[in-house]
Protein backbone atom coordinates (compact mmCIF):
# COMPACT_ATOMS: atom_id res chain seq x y z
CA UNK A 1 0.00 0.00 0.00
CA UNK A 2 1.28 3.44 -1.02
CA UNK A 3 1.02 5.69 1.81
CA UNK A 4 2.21 9.26 2.34
CA UNK A 5 4.77 9.92 5.41
CA UNK A 6 6.60 12.61 6.91
CA UNK A 7 9.40 13.18 5.14
CA UNK A 8 9.74 12.37 1.70
CA UNK A 9 9.21 8.66 0.43
CA UNK A 10 10.10 7.56 -2.67
CA UNK A 11 7.11 6.41 -4.32
CA UNK A 12 4.16 8.07 -6.11
CA UNK A 13 1.73 9.27 -3.15
CA UNK A 14 -2.04 8.02 -4.14
CA UNK A 15 -3.72 10.00 -2.12
CA UNK A 16 -6.68 11.67 -2.73
CA UNK A 17 -7.06 15.25 -3.89
CA UNK A 18 -10.12 17.62 -4.61
CA UNK A 19 -9.99 18.33 -8.71
CA UNK A 20 -10.07 21.45 -10.33
CA UNK A 21 -11.59 22.20 -13.59
CA UNK A 22 -13.24 25.34 -13.43
CA UNK A 23 -16.95 26.34 -12.74
CA UNK A 24 -17.49 23.16 -10.52
CA UNK A 25 -17.01 20.74 -13.74
CA UNK A 26 -14.80 19.01 -11.81
CA UNK A 27 -17.23 18.28 -8.42
CA UNK A 28 -20.09 17.39 -10.94
CA UNK A 29 -18.35 14.69 -13.44
CA UNK A 30 -17.07 12.95 -10.35
CA UNK A 31 -20.44 13.22 -8.63
CA UNK A 32 -22.14 11.87 -11.87
CA UNK A 33 -19.24 8.79 -11.90
CA UNK A 34 -20.25 7.94 -7.53
CA UNK A 35 -23.96 8.29 -8.85
CA UNK A 36 -23.52 6.04 -11.89
CA UNK A 37 -21.69 3.29 -10.07
CA UNK A 38 -24.60 2.81 -6.99
CA UNK A 39 -23.05 4.49 -4.28
CA UNK A 40 -20.49 6.79 -3.03
CA UNK A 41 -17.03 7.24 -0.98
CA UNK A 42 -17.52 8.13 2.47
CA UNK A 43 -15.20 10.55 4.10
CA UNK A 44 -12.17 12.65 3.05
CA UNK A 45 -9.18 12.41 1.23
CA UNK A 46 -6.29 15.21 2.39
CA UNK A 47 -3.45 15.49 0.16
CA UNK A 48 -0.23 15.07 1.23
CA UNK A 49 1.78 17.92 2.35
CA UNK A 50 5.36 16.50 1.66
CA UNK A 51 6.70 15.97 -1.92
CA UNK A 52 6.34 12.15 -3.53
CA UNK A 53 7.76 11.44 -6.82
CA UNK A 54 7.58 8.16 -8.68
CA UNK A 55 10.55 7.20 -10.97
CA UNK A 56 8.26 5.27 -13.80
CA UNK A 57 10.32 1.93 -15.29
CA UNK A 58 7.79 1.28 -18.53
CA UNK A 59 7.60 -1.64 -20.59
CA UNK A 60 9.47 -4.12 -18.18
CA UNK A 61 8.92 -7.43 -17.46
CA UNK A 62 5.52 -8.36 -16.93
CA UNK A 63 3.02 -5.26 -16.54
CA UNK A 64 -0.54 -4.46 -16.25
CA UNK A 65 -2.46 -1.71 -17.69
CA UNK A 66 -6.06 -0.79 -16.95
CA UNK A 67 -8.36 1.91 -17.59
CA UNK A 68 -11.12 3.27 -15.12
CA UNK A 69 -13.84 4.72 -15.00
CA UNK A 70 -14.51 6.62 -11.68
CA UNK A 71 -11.89 8.77 -12.45
CA UNK A 72 -11.28 8.49 -16.16
CA UNK A 73 -7.90 7.20 -16.08
CA UNK A 74 -5.27 4.58 -17.51
CA UNK A 75 -2.94 3.40 -15.40
CA UNK A 76 -0.05 1.00 -15.36
CA UNK A 77 1.95 -1.25 -12.53
CA UNK A 78 4.01 -4.12 -12.23
CA UNK A 79 2.62 -7.79 -12.44
CA UNK A 80 3.09 -7.77 -8.74
CA UNK A 81 0.89 -4.38 -8.09
CA UNK A 82 3.92 -2.73 -7.19
CA UNK A 83 4.99 0.52 -8.63
CA UNK A 84 1.40 1.87 -9.67
CA UNK A 85 1.30 5.06 -11.75
CA UNK A 86 -1.17 7.15 -13.99
CA UNK A 87 0.03 7.49 -17.80
CA UNK A 88 -3.19 9.36 -18.94
CA UNK A 89 -6.18 10.99 -16.81
CA UNK A 90 -8.90 13.21 -17.87
CA UNK A 91 -9.74 14.59 -20.32
CA UNK A 92 -7.20 12.62 -22.08
CA UNK A 93 -9.24 10.00 -21.10
CA UNK A 94 -13.28 9.86 -20.92
CA UNK A 95 -15.22 7.13 -19.56
CA UNK A 96 -12.60 4.14 -21.34
CA UNK A 97 -13.76 1.01 -21.36
CA UNK A 98 -11.03 -0.93 -23.68
CA UNK A 99 -7.78 -1.18 -23.42
CA UNK A 100 -4.74 -3.23 -25.23
CA UNK A 101 -0.97 -2.99 -25.20
CA UNK A 102 1.41 -3.09 -28.07
CA UNK A 103 4.73 -4.20 -25.90
CA UNK A 104 6.93 -4.59 -29.37
CA UNK A 105 6.12 -0.92 -30.52
CA UNK A 106 5.11 0.55 -27.30
CA UNK A 107 1.94 1.53 -27.71
CA UNK A 108 -1.52 1.81 -25.54
CA UNK A 109 -4.42 1.87 -27.17
CA UNK A 110 -7.71 2.34 -25.93
CA UNK A 111 -11.85 2.82 -26.48
CA UNK A 112 -13.77 5.14 -24.60
CA UNK A 113 -17.50 5.62 -25.03
CA UNK A 114 -17.51 9.65 -24.48
CA UNK A 115 -16.70 11.19 -27.30
CA UNK A 116 -16.90 7.59 -29.25
CA UNK A 117 -13.38 6.96 -30.16
CA UNK A 118 -10.28 4.94 -30.32
CA UNK A 119 -6.86 6.76 -29.26
CA UNK A 120 -3.17 5.87 -28.16
CA UNK A 121 0.20 7.06 -26.89
CA UNK A 122 3.27 5.64 -25.78
CA UNK A 123 3.53 3.17 -23.00
CA UNK A 124 4.92 6.30 -20.66
CA UNK A 125 1.80 8.60 -21.89
CA UNK A 126 3.30 10.68 -24.06
CA UNK A 127 2.42 11.41 -27.26
CA UNK A 128 -0.80 10.54 -27.41
CA UNK A 129 -3.42 10.88 -30.60
CA UNK A 130 -7.01 9.49 -31.47
CA UNK A 131 -6.92 7.45 -34.20
CA UNK A 132 -10.83 7.18 -34.89
CA UNK A 133 -14.03 8.79 -33.90
CA UNK A 134 -17.38 8.89 -34.36
CA UNK A 135 -19.19 8.77 -37.29
CA UNK A 136 -16.83 5.57 -38.14
CA UNK A 137 -17.37 4.19 -34.77
CA UNK A 138 -20.11 4.40 -32.51
CA UNK A 139 -20.25 2.92 -28.92
CA UNK A 140 -16.97 1.01 -29.27
CA UNK A 141 -16.74 -1.01 -25.94
CA UNK A 142 -13.70 -3.58 -26.09
CA UNK A 143 -10.61 -3.45 -28.03
CA UNK A 144 -7.48 -6.30 -29.42
CA UNK A 145 -4.46 -6.09 -31.51
CA UNK A 146 -3.59 -8.19 -34.21
CA UNK A 147 0.50 -6.88 -34.16
CA UNK A 148 1.57 -9.46 -36.92
CA UNK A 149 -1.09 -8.44 -39.00
CA UNK A 150 -1.31 -4.31 -38.53
CA UNK A 151 -4.53 -4.36 -37.31
CA UNK A 152 -6.51 -3.38 -34.07
CA UNK A 153 -10.13 -4.73 -33.69
CA UNK A 154 -13.28 -3.27 -31.52
CA UNK A 155 -16.55 -4.35 -30.61
CA UNK A 156 -19.49 -1.55 -30.44
CA UNK A 157 -22.75 -2.20 -29.50
CA UNK A 158 -24.85 0.59 -31.26
CA UNK A 159 -25.48 -1.30 -34.43
CA UNK A 160 -23.68 -4.31 -33.25
CA UNK A 161 -20.31 -5.22 -34.92
CA UNK A 162 -17.02 -5.85 -34.65
CA UNK A 163 -15.15 -3.68 -37.17
CA UNK A 164 -11.10 -3.37 -37.88
CA UNK A 165 -8.90 -0.92 -38.82
CA UNK A 166 -4.85 -0.60 -39.48
CA UNK A 167 -2.91 0.64 -36.33
CA UNK A 168 -2.99 4.12 -37.46
CA UNK A 169 -6.77 4.45 -37.55
CA UNK A 170 -6.65 4.31 -41.37
CA UNK A 171 -8.96 1.37 -43.31
CA UNK A 172 -11.77 1.27 -41.07
CA UNK A 173 -14.01 -1.58 -42.48
CA UNK A 174 -16.84 -3.75 -40.72
CA UNK A 175 -15.49 -7.64 -40.13
CA UNK A 176 -18.52 -9.15 -38.49
CA UNK A 177 -22.46 -7.31 -37.93
CA UNK A 178 -25.61 -8.04 -36.78
CA UNK A 179 -27.23 -10.44 -36.25
CA UNK A 180 -24.43 -12.89 -36.42
CA UNK A 181 -22.93 -10.33 -33.23
CA UNK A 182 -25.49 -9.26 -31.13
CA UNK A 183 -24.97 -7.91 -27.44
CA UNK A 184 -20.93 -7.93 -27.90
CA UNK A 185 -18.48 -7.96 -24.51
CA UNK A 186 -15.36 -9.00 -25.45
CA UNK A 187 -13.12 -9.40 -28.09
CA UNK A 188 -9.70 -11.32 -28.36
CA UNK A 189 -7.49 -11.98 -31.35
CA UNK A 190 -5.13 -15.59 -32.09
CA UNK A 191 -3.06 -14.03 -34.74
CA UNK A 192 -1.04 -17.51 -35.16
CA UNK A 193 -4.21 -19.62 -36.04
CA UNK A 194 -6.18 -16.24 -38.06
CA UNK A 195 -9.08 -15.91 -35.71
CA UNK A 196 -10.97 -13.49 -33.43
CA UNK A 197 -12.94 -14.67 -30.62
CA UNK A 198 -15.78 -12.63 -28.96
CA UNK A 199 -18.05 -13.06 -26.22
CA UNK A 200 -22.04 -11.68 -26.18
CA UNK A 201 -24.67 -11.16 -24.23
CA UNK A 202 -27.44 -12.39 -26.10
CA UNK A 203 -27.21 -16.13 -26.41
CA UNK A 204 -25.35 -15.64 -24.27
CA UNK A 205 -22.40 -17.27 -26.66
CA UNK A 206 -18.73 -17.28 -27.14
CA UNK A 207 -18.18 -16.92 -30.85
CA UNK A 208 -15.26 -16.93 -33.42
CA UNK A 209 -14.39 -16.07 -36.89
CA UNK A 210 -11.11 -15.84 -39.27
CA UNK A 211 -9.71 -12.42 -39.04
CA UNK A 212 -11.60 -11.22 -42.22
CA UNK A 213 -14.99 -11.95 -40.63
CA UNK A 214 -15.53 -15.38 -42.78
CA UNK A 215 -16.13 -19.02 -41.21
CA UNK A 216 -18.27 -17.48 -38.47
CA UNK A 217 -18.70 -20.55 -35.48
CA UNK A 218 -20.55 -20.71 -32.47
CA UNK A 219 -17.95 -21.81 -29.59
CA UNK A 220 -19.96 -22.17 -26.72
CA UNK A 221 -23.51 -21.07 -25.69
CA UNK A 222 -25.83 -21.15 -22.81
CA UNK A 223 -26.06 -22.91 -20.07
CA UNK A 224 -22.43 -23.41 -20.25
CA UNK A 225 -21.40 -19.83 -19.83
CA UNK A 226 -23.93 -17.44 -18.15
CA UNK A 227 -23.09 -13.68 -18.45
CA UNK A 228 -20.10 -13.48 -20.17
CA UNK A 229 -18.38 -9.80 -19.63
CA UNK A 230 -14.92 -10.03 -21.29
CA UNK A 231 -12.63 -12.78 -22.91
CA UNK A 232 -8.75 -13.55 -23.54
CA UNK A 233 -7.21 -16.61 -25.19
CA UNK A 234 -4.31 -18.77 -24.94
CA UNK A 235 -2.95 -19.46 -28.16
CA UNK A 236 -0.19 -21.67 -27.28
CA UNK A 237 -2.93 -24.04 -25.13
CA UNK A 238 -5.43 -23.09 -27.37
CA UNK A 239 -7.54 -22.21 -24.17
CA UNK A 240 -10.51 -19.56 -24.33
CA UNK A 241 -11.09 -17.63 -20.94
CA UNK A 242 -13.23 -15.60 -19.74
CA UNK A 243 -15.04 -13.57 -16.80
CA UNK A 244 -18.66 -14.12 -16.25
CA UNK A 245 -20.85 -12.04 -14.07
CA UNK A 246 -23.69 -14.77 -13.44
CA UNK A 247 -22.22 -17.20 -10.77
CA UNK A 248 -19.88 -14.94 -11.02
CA UNK A 249 -16.05 -16.45 -11.68
CA UNK A 250 -13.22 -17.05 -13.74
CA UNK A 251 -13.73 -19.94 -16.46
CA UNK A 252 -12.13 -21.58 -19.26
CA UNK A 253 -12.71 -24.01 -21.98
CA UNK A 254 -10.81 -25.67 -25.03
CA UNK A 255 -11.38 -23.70 -28.42
CA UNK A 256 -13.23 -26.96 -29.19
CA UNK A 257 -15.73 -25.35 -26.29
CA UNK A 258 -15.63 -29.04 -24.64
CA UNK A 259 -14.49 -29.40 -20.95
CA UNK A 260 -15.79 -26.22 -19.37
CA UNK A 261 -13.93 -25.48 -16.48
CA UNK A 262 -14.71 -22.99 -13.34
CA UNK A 263 -10.51 -21.61 -12.64
CA UNK A 264 -12.15 -19.26 -9.89
CA UNK A 265 -15.35 -19.32 -8.60
CA UNK A 266 -17.25 -17.08 -6.51
CA UNK A 267 -16.45 -15.19 -3.70
CA UNK A 268 -13.11 -15.26 -4.67
CA UNK A 269 -14.29 -13.47 -8.32
CA UNK A 270 -17.36 -10.83 -7.45
CA UNK A 271 -18.48 -8.16 -10.03
CA UNK A 272 -15.94 -8.75 -13.01
CA UNK A 273 -15.43 -6.23 -15.56
CA UNK A 274 -11.99 -7.34 -16.98
CA UNK A 275 -9.91 -10.07 -17.69
CA UNK A 276 -6.61 -10.41 -19.10
CA UNK A 277 -4.01 -13.42 -19.48
CA UNK A 278 0.22 -13.87 -18.64
CA UNK A 279 -0.25 -17.38 -20.97
CA UNK A 280 3.40 -17.95 -20.75
CA UNK A 281 3.75 -16.78 -16.13
CA UNK A 282 0.83 -19.22 -16.29
CA UNK A 283 -1.52 -16.34 -14.24
CA UNK A 284 -4.74 -15.23 -15.24
CA UNK A 285 -5.92 -11.39 -14.15
CA UNK A 286 -9.24 -9.99 -13.72
CA UNK A 287 -10.63 -6.50 -11.91
CA UNK A 288 -13.96 -6.55 -9.54
CA UNK A 289 -16.28 -3.88 -9.61
CA UNK A 290 -17.51 -5.17 -6.52
CA UNK A 291 -15.11 -4.17 -4.06
CA UNK A 292 -12.77 -2.12 -6.84
CA UNK A 293 -9.60 -4.70 -7.04
CA UNK A 294 -7.24 -6.28 -9.51
CA UNK A 295 -6.66 -9.93 -8.56
CA UNK A 296 -4.86 -13.24 -10.00
CA UNK A 297 -5.24 -17.20 -9.85
CA UNK A 298 -2.88 -19.42 -11.55
CA UNK A 299 -4.68 -19.72 -14.79
CA UNK A 300 -4.93 -23.55 -14.54
CA UNK A 301 -6.95 -23.31 -11.63
CA UNK A 302 -6.51 -24.93 -7.81
CA UNK A 303 -4.42 -21.93 -6.42
CA UNK A 304 -5.93 -18.90 -3.99
CA UNK A 305 -7.01 -15.79 -5.58
CA UNK A 306 -4.72 -12.77 -4.64
CA UNK A 307 -4.94 -9.45 -4.44
CA UNK A 308 -2.70 -7.09 -6.09
CA UNK A 309 -4.50 -4.06 -6.49
CA UNK A 310 -7.60 -2.85 -4.49
CA UNK A 311 -9.44 1.07 -3.63
CA UNK A 312 -8.08 3.91 -3.90
CA UNK A 313 -6.02 3.30 -6.57
CA UNK A 314 -8.58 0.81 -8.65
CA UNK A 315 -11.52 2.41 -8.91
CA UNK A 316 -14.13 1.56 -11.36
CA UNK A 317 -11.40 -0.32 -13.30
CA UNK A 318 -13.44 -1.29 -16.89
CA UNK A 319 -10.98 -3.56 -18.98
CA UNK A 320 -7.08 -4.52 -18.18
CA UNK A 321 -4.48 -6.01 -20.47
CA UNK A 322 -1.22 -7.52 -19.41
CA UNK A 323 2.14 -6.90 -21.50
CA UNK A 324 5.33 -9.10 -21.26
CA UNK A 325 8.92 -7.96 -22.77
CA UNK A 326 11.74 -10.24 -21.43
CA UNK A 327 15.12 -8.44 -20.52
CA UNK A 328 14.12 -4.88 -20.70
CA UNK A 329 16.18 -2.57 -18.76
CA UNK A 330 14.46 -0.08 -15.70
CA UNK A 331 14.30 2.36 -18.99
CA UNK A 332 14.76 1.37 -22.48
CA UNK A 333 16.11 4.30 -23.77
CA UNK A 334 19.73 5.67 -24.75
CA UNK A 335 19.70 9.28 -24.62
CA UNK A 336 16.49 9.94 -21.77
CA UNK A 337 15.46 9.10 -18.44
CA UNK A 338 11.78 9.37 -17.04
CA UNK A 339 10.29 10.66 -14.28
CA UNK A 340 6.78 11.59 -12.79
CA UNK A 341 6.38 14.02 -10.25
CA UNK A 342 3.78 13.92 -7.66
CA UNK A 343 2.47 17.26 -6.04
CA UNK A 344 4.54 19.30 -4.07
CA UNK A 345 3.36 21.57 -1.34
CA UNK A 346 5.86 23.99 -1.80
CA UNK A 347 8.87 24.58 -4.56
CA UNK A 348 11.36 21.14 -5.11
CA UNK A 349 14.42 20.80 -7.27
CA UNK A 350 15.33 17.17 -8.37
CA UNK A 351 19.01 16.21 -8.38
CA UNK A 352 20.14 13.94 -10.85
CA UNK A 353 23.70 11.88 -9.59
CA UNK A 354 25.69 10.19 -12.29
CA UNK A 355 26.57 6.97 -10.83
CA UNK A 356 27.60 4.66 -13.30
CA UNK A 357 28.02 6.22 -17.13
CA UNK A 358 28.86 3.76 -19.95
CA UNK A 359 29.17 0.45 -18.65
CA UNK A 360 27.32 -1.66 -21.36
CA UNK A 361 26.37 -5.23 -20.11
CA UNK A 362 27.11 -7.29 -21.92
CA UNK A 363 30.47 -5.18 -22.69
CA UNK A 364 30.95 -4.15 -26.00
CA UNK A 365 33.21 -6.26 -28.96
CA UNK A 366 36.85 -5.72 -27.47
CA UNK A 367 38.08 -4.45 -30.92
CA UNK A 368 35.15 -1.44 -29.42
CA UNK A 369 35.50 -0.54 -26.50
CA UNK A 370 33.07 1.84 -24.33
CA UNK A 371 34.19 5.41 -24.42
CA UNK A 372 35.29 5.80 -20.86
CA UNK A 373 33.15 8.38 -19.20
CA UNK A 374 34.29 7.51 -15.05
CA UNK A 375 35.95 10.70 -14.63
CA UNK A 376 31.95 11.98 -14.43
CA UNK A 377 31.16 9.64 -11.71
CA UNK A 378 30.09 10.90 -8.83
CA UNK A 379 29.03 14.22 -9.81
CA UNK A 380 25.57 15.93 -10.38
CA UNK A 381 23.30 17.66 -12.47
CA UNK A 382 19.87 19.13 -11.77
CA UNK A 383 16.84 18.77 -13.87
CA UNK A 384 16.29 22.04 -15.81
CA UNK A 385 12.72 24.04 -16.42
CA UNK A 386 10.62 21.71 -17.99
CA UNK A 387 8.75 22.06 -21.41
CA UNK A 388 6.78 20.78 -24.61
CA UNK A 389 8.93 19.01 -27.52
CA UNK A 390 8.22 17.16 -30.51
CA UNK A 391 6.47 14.17 -30.62
CA UNK A 392 4.87 14.17 -34.47
CA UNK A 393 4.14 16.32 -36.64
CA UNK A 394 1.23 14.68 -38.51
CA UNK A 395 -0.96 14.72 -36.16
CA UNK A 396 1.26 17.33 -34.30
CA UNK A 397 1.42 15.90 -30.47
CA UNK A 398 3.86 17.01 -28.17
CA UNK A 399 5.24 15.94 -24.31
CA UNK A 400 6.80 16.85 -22.08
CA UNK A 401 10.69 16.81 -21.29
CA UNK A 402 13.33 18.56 -19.52
CA UNK A 403 17.27 18.94 -19.88
CA UNK A 404 19.50 18.77 -16.90
CA UNK A 405 21.62 21.52 -16.12
CA UNK A 406 24.33 22.84 -13.63
CA UNK A 407 22.29 23.95 -11.47
CA UNK A 408 18.96 23.50 -9.40
CA UNK A 409 15.75 24.34 -10.54
CA UNK A 410 12.98 24.95 -8.20
CA UNK A 411 9.15 24.88 -9.21
CA UNK A 412 6.21 23.47 -7.18
CA UNK A 413 4.21 22.39 -10.31
CA UNK A 414 6.39 19.58 -11.86
CA UNK A 415 3.44 17.63 -11.23
CA UNK A 416 1.56 19.52 -13.90
CA UNK A 417 4.13 18.62 -16.89
CA UNK A 418 3.07 14.50 -16.61
CA UNK A 419 5.67 12.14 -16.95
CA UNK A 420 9.15 14.29 -17.91
CA UNK A 421 11.42 12.84 -20.45
CA UNK A 422 15.03 14.11 -19.25
CA UNK A 423 18.32 14.65 -21.33
CA UNK A 424 21.08 16.41 -22.26
CA UNK A 425 24.78 15.44 -22.86
CA UNK A 426 25.02 13.70 -19.09
CA UNK A 427 22.54 10.77 -20.17
CA UNK A 428 24.40 8.49 -22.11
CA UNK A 429 23.04 5.17 -22.62
CA UNK A 430 24.32 2.14 -20.53
CA UNK A 431 24.33 4.55 -17.48
CA UNK A 432 22.61 4.18 -14.35
CA UNK A 433 21.61 7.69 -12.31
CA UNK A 434 20.24 8.65 -8.93
CA UNK A 435 17.08 10.95 -8.81
CA UNK A 436 16.38 13.02 -5.46
CA UNK A 437 14.53 15.70 -4.26
CA UNK A 438 15.01 18.78 -2.00
CA UNK A 439 13.00 21.61 -0.53
CA UNK A 440 13.70 25.00 -2.09
CA UNK A 441 15.62 26.72 1.41
CA UNK A 442 17.55 23.87 2.35
CA UNK A 443 20.96 22.88 2.15
CA UNK A 444 21.87 21.56 -1.18
CA UNK A 445 25.33 20.17 0.58
CA UNK A 446 23.71 18.72 3.10
CA UNK A 447 22.39 14.85 2.50
CA UNK A 448 20.36 14.63 5.31
CA UNK A 449 18.36 17.11 3.11
CA UNK A 450 17.13 14.45 0.05
CA UNK A 451 15.22 12.05 -0.45
CA UNK A 452 16.16 8.91 -0.68
CA UNK A 453 17.19 7.95 -3.74
CA UNK A 454 15.96 6.22 -7.00
CA UNK A 455 17.31 4.55 -9.31
CA UNK A 456 16.92 5.35 -13.58
CA UNK A 457 19.03 3.86 -16.05
CA UNK A 458 19.37 4.06 -19.73
CA UNK A 459 19.54 0.63 -22.26
CA UNK A 460 22.21 0.12 -24.50
CA UNK A 461 22.65 2.87 -27.27
CA UNK A 462 20.72 1.92 -30.65
CA UNK A 463 18.63 -0.71 -28.39
CA UNK A 464 15.40 1.00 -29.08
CA UNK A 465 12.76 -1.85 -29.92
CA UNK A 466 11.52 -4.99 -28.00
CA UNK A 467 13.17 -6.97 -26.70
CA UNK A 468 16.33 -5.42 -25.09
CA UNK A 469 19.07 -6.49 -24.53
CA UNK A 470 19.50 -8.74 -21.03
CA UNK A 471 21.84 -6.69 -18.53
CA UNK A 472 24.57 -9.65 -16.95
CA UNK A 473 23.31 -10.92 -13.92
CA UNK A 474 24.91 -12.26 -10.50
CA UNK A 475 25.08 -16.52 -10.30
CA UNK A 476 22.20 -15.14 -7.58
CA UNK A 477 19.97 -13.67 -10.44
CA UNK A 478 19.59 -11.07 -7.77
CA UNK A 479 21.80 -8.29 -8.68
CA UNK A 480 22.99 -6.65 -12.01
CA UNK A 481 27.08 -6.60 -12.56
CA UNK A 482 29.45 -5.51 -15.24
CA UNK A 483 32.86 -7.57 -14.03
CA UNK A 484 32.79 -11.19 -11.75
CA UNK A 485 33.75 -8.27 -8.81
CA UNK A 486 30.73 -6.77 -8.92
CA UNK A 487 29.31 -9.92 -7.22
CA UNK A 488 31.40 -11.02 -4.33
CA UNK A 489 30.19 -14.25 -2.68
CA UNK A 490 27.54 -14.19 -5.36
CA UNK A 491 29.48 -14.90 -8.62
CA UNK A 492 30.50 -15.71 -11.33
CA UNK A 493 28.80 -12.30 -13.12
CA UNK A 494 26.79 -14.15 -16.01
CA UNK A 495 26.22 -12.72 -19.15
CA UNK A 496 23.79 -13.50 -22.18
CA UNK A 497 24.70 -13.61 -25.85
CA UNK A 498 25.00 -10.25 -26.75
CA UNK A 499 21.73 -9.97 -29.27
CA UNK A 500 20.55 -6.27 -29.58
CA UNK A 501 20.28 -3.87 -31.31
CA UNK A 502 19.39 -5.84 -34.36
CA UNK A 503 17.85 -5.04 -37.64
CA UNK A 504 14.14 -4.49 -35.65
CA UNK A 505 15.30 -1.43 -34.14
CA UNK A 506 16.90 -0.20 -36.87
CA UNK A 507 13.55 -0.98 -39.06
CA UNK A 508 11.79 0.50 -35.63
CA UNK A 509 13.86 3.81 -36.05
CA UNK A 510 12.97 4.35 -39.95
CA UNK A 511 9.72 3.70 -38.86
CA UNK A 512 10.09 6.41 -36.93
CA UNK A 513 11.56 8.84 -39.54
CA UNK A 514 9.16 7.86 -41.71
CA UNK A 515 6.65 8.98 -38.77
CA UNK A 516 4.47 5.61 -38.43
CA UNK A 517 2.09 5.81 -35.81
CA UNK A 518 3.47 2.38 -34.62
CA UNK A 519 6.71 3.16 -34.36
CA UNK A 520 8.23 3.86 -30.61
CA UNK A 521 8.01 7.13 -28.82
CA UNK A 522 10.94 10.32 -29.86
CA UNK A 523 12.61 9.75 -26.60
CA UNK A 524 13.00 6.30 -27.62
CA UNK A 525 13.97 6.95 -30.81
CA UNK A 526 16.27 9.55 -30.39
CA UNK A 527 20.05 8.95 -30.58
CA UNK A 528 22.02 11.90 -31.51
CA UNK A 529 23.54 14.49 -31.30
CA UNK A 530 25.04 14.25 -28.09
CA UNK A 531 22.56 16.94 -26.99
CA UNK A 532 19.37 14.87 -28.10
CA UNK A 533 17.52 17.32 -30.64
CA UNK A 534 14.13 15.76 -30.03
CA UNK A 535 13.46 14.86 -33.61
CA UNK A 536 13.88 11.55 -35.27
CA UNK A 537 15.99 12.51 -38.71
CA UNK A 538 18.35 10.50 -41.15
CA UNK A 539 21.31 10.95 -38.06
CA UNK A 540 19.29 8.96 -35.55
CA UNK A 541 18.93 6.23 -38.43
CA UNK A 542 22.47 5.80 -39.48
CA UNK A 543 23.42 5.87 -35.49
CA UNK A 544 21.04 3.11 -34.83
CA UNK A 545 23.09 1.17 -37.97
CA UNK A 546 26.49 1.88 -36.08
CA UNK A 547 25.41 0.42 -33.22
CA UNK A 548 24.08 -2.73 -35.10
CA UNK A 549 27.90 -2.85 -36.40
CA UNK A 550 28.47 -2.64 -32.70
CA UNK A 551 30.58 0.37 -33.26
CA UNK A 552 31.39 2.14 -30.36
CA UNK A 553 29.48 5.16 -28.70
CA UNK A 554 30.84 8.03 -30.33
CA UNK A 555 29.70 10.93 -28.73
CA UNK A 556 31.62 13.26 -26.76
CA UNK A 557 29.68 12.79 -23.12
CA UNK A 558 29.11 14.56 -20.14
CA UNK A 559 30.53 18.23 -20.26
CA UNK A 560 32.56 19.79 -17.03
CA UNK A 561 30.38 22.36 -14.90
CA UNK A 562 31.43 25.36 -14.33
Amino acid sequence: MWTCATGIPNQLSFALRPVNRGDGEGVKRGSERRNRRGFRRMGAAIPCAVVCFCVCNFVRAGDIYWAQSFDDRIQHADSSGANAVTLLSWPQVNGAVGIAVDAIHGKVYWAQTFGNRIATASLDGSGQQTLLEWPELDGPIAIALDIAGGKIYWVQNTGPRIMRANLDGSSAENVVIWPDVNGPVGIAIDSAAGKIYWAQTFGPQIMRANLNGSSIETVLAWPNLNGPVAIAVDPAAQMVYWAQSSGPSIMRTPYSGTNVQTIVPWPDVDGPTAIALDAAGGKVYWAQSYDDRIRRADKNGGSLAETLLSWPVVSGATSLAYAITAGTPANSMSRYVTMAPAPAAQPVAFRVKLVSLMHPSPSNIPQNPAPNFSSFESQVRWVGPPHLCQESETPSTMFSCAEVQCTPEYQSDWASWGNIQLYGNAIVPSSKYALQSIFQGSDINNEAAYSSALTLQTGRWGDVAAPFQGPCTCNSGSAECVVNADCGANGPCNCPALTQPNIQDISAIVDKFKSVPSAPFVARADLVPNIPDNVVNISDVAACVDAFKNIQYVQPGPSTCP
